[in-house]
């Protein structure tokens, strides 16, 4: 083990004086990060545990998450997914302590593309996401077994779509901020 002058320490291989290959670093103030090091930075796979208790399991590549990974919150939210630069970006899967969940395309940390959300109470939205929020076409279904299927801008029924009651009846025309 080596103790550097800030204090924290590295257990671990070396290559000219920088960590490298299979190591352990622990932070003065309670962080964590075991597995691959090249040239001083974290990168291939690897656990980082925060001192709060959150952690991820996964690549890394030059000291970011980068690649497959799983983020587990000390709160009970899981992200398992794809990664880029730190950020959830790709395919994954969201999975809230609440029990709600969202599985599809991820874009700078925000949903993005297309998605499947499911809620706790049995609500379900499947179709595109922009910037976080129900953006072009989707559906979605109540648990009460009401349904709508059209399209959506910034979060809201807007533009053409067909609701349905579970009664069968239904409203097929255009919708202006979630009124029809």
């Amino acid at each position: 083990m080596r103790i550097l002058p800030t204090g924290d320490n590295y257990t671990g291989h070396w290559l000219n004086e920088k960590k490298h290959g299979q190591g352990t670093y622990k932070w003065l103030l309670g962080n964590k990060y075991e597995g691959e090091w090249l040239n001083d930075m974290r990168h291939g796979k690897g656990t980082f545990t925060w001192a709060d208790g959150d952690q991820y399991i996964g690549n890394f590549v030059m000291n970011k998450r980068h690649g497959d990974g799983k983020y587990i919150w000390t709160n009970g939210d899981v992200y398992e997914g794809d990664w880029y630069q730190n950020m959830k970006y790709g395919r994954g899967v969201f999975t809230q302590a609440s029990g709600d969940s969202y599985e599809g395309d991820w874009l700078q940390d925000q949903k993005h593309g297309q998605g499947v959300f499911s809620w706790k109470d049995g609500n379900r939205y499947v179709g595109n996401w922009e910037k976080d929020k129900k953006h072009g076409q989707g559906v979605y279904w109540w648990h009460s077994g009401n349904r709508y299927e059209g399209l959506w801008v910034d979060d809201v029924r807007k533009g053409y779509g067909v609701y349905t009651w579970k009664t069968g009846d239904c409203y097929e025309g255009d919708w202006v901020n979630n009124m029809k």
